[in-house]
């Protein structure tokens, strides 16, 4: 399973960047019967405290797929960071990752 990062700024969380990811995904999700596996993830202050990241994997590719030229997100690895939290979706995926951190 592929996921993909999404790095928003302050000024783009407070632009509501992040909320319309959210509220896509969620669509998404639904649409596909909320898949097994299918999470997005988030990292406040990640790193530098200027910023949040948002994780979501390709459970749906073909939807995902949208999402992340939207977002232009980008491959990473299995999410694994101190402040990580499932904003959506399956737990599993998400409770490694929290479970890893």
């Amino acid at each position: 399973m592929q996921w993909y990062q999404i790095r928003f700024t302050k000024e783009e969380m407070t632009a509501g960047d992040s909320t319309l990811l959210t509220d896509q995904f969620i669509k998404v999700c639904y649409s596909l019967g909320s898949p097994k596996g299918m999470a997005l993830l988030s990292e406040e202050g990640a790193g530098d405290n200027t910023s949040s990241v948002y994780y979501l994997n390709t459970v749906g590719r073909e939807y995902i797929r949208e999402l992340t030229k939207i977002f232009s997100a980008i491959p990473c690895s299995l999410p694994t960071g101190k402040n990580l939290h499932l904003v959506f979706g399956d737990s599993n995926p998400a409770e490694k990752s929290l479970r890893t951190a």
